[in-house]
């Protein structure tokens, strides 16, 4: 069984002004919420059981999954506070227990032309313990980097938009969709990360030094909408479907 963790206790703040009050996955994009779409790919990638990591008016997000109509199983569970997307993650991460995992945040939408290379990852067998998806387009500010070869990561780094442009050959930028080997991923120990500590250097690079990080081929098409720019480009996009 496959199963998926999205990460959307966060508050918005950088879509507030358009969306005051409203929490990441039901902000509406083209006529739908963001919930509603992220639960369409899901379907369509074959994955049977979302974790639901909520925090601000979780309960207006309980509200709207009730009110969806899909196969997945769906469990919420409530952060009492925002402890930033690697804390998140490790307190997701003992609600799963299939071998494989897609991991994404609540405010990423994919186009469904990149919903096959997400499902061939979940069924191959080309990943020791993460694989990372990237894309080509030019970040609009920082960004983590990652430098590829023969299809490992060998090394990441956080990069200005100069920085990155000036990086030639085989640097891709992370997209923040993630299919992991559940039981390799270093979640273990409970203690509060601490400020600064991210996703990346708790859990992406010490994998990265072990080899264990395969960056898929082909990139995918995504938007985060919980920026004013993603939100418009992905109003653009989805308001054709």
């Amino acid at each position: 069984m496959a199963e998926c963790i999205v990460l959307a206790g966060g508050f918005g703040t950088r879509i507030r002004h358009r969306f005051p009050n409203t929490p990441k996955l039901l902000i509406p994009i083209g006529g739908r919420m963001v919930l509603e779409r992220q639960v369409q790919m899901l379907e369509a990638i074959r994955v049977e059981r979302v974790v639901l990591v909520t925090g601000y008016l979780h309960s207006d997000v309980r509200l709207a999954v009730r009110g969806l109509s899909t196969p997945l199983d769906i469990e919420i569970v409530v952060e009492d506070e925002p402890r930033g997307t690697a804390e998140a993650l490790r307190f997701a991460a003992q609600f799963v227990s299939s071998e494989k995992v897609v991991f994404m945040n609540g405010d990423t939408l994919i186009e469904k032309a990149s919903w096959g290379t997400i499902a061939d990852a979940l069924v191959g067998t080309l990943v020791p313990a993460m694989t990372l998806f990237g894309n080509d387009s030019i970040p609009m500010d920082n960004a983590d980097s990652y430098e590829v070869q023969d299809g490992l990561v060998v090394s990441r780094k956080r990069e200005t938009r100069a920085e990155w442009i000036s990086r030639a050959g085989n640097t891709k930028v992370s997209s923040g969709i993630v299919v992991m080997k559940y039981q390799k991923i270093p979640f273990g120990g409970q203690a509060p990360l601490t400020n600064g500590e991210t996703i990346e250097s708790v859990f992406i690079d010490p994998l990265i030094e072990n080899g264990d990080v395969f960056f898929h081929p082909k990139n995918i098409n995504f938007y985060d909408v919980g920026s004013e720019l993603g939100f418009v480009n992905a109003e653009n996009i989805f308001s054709q479907d």
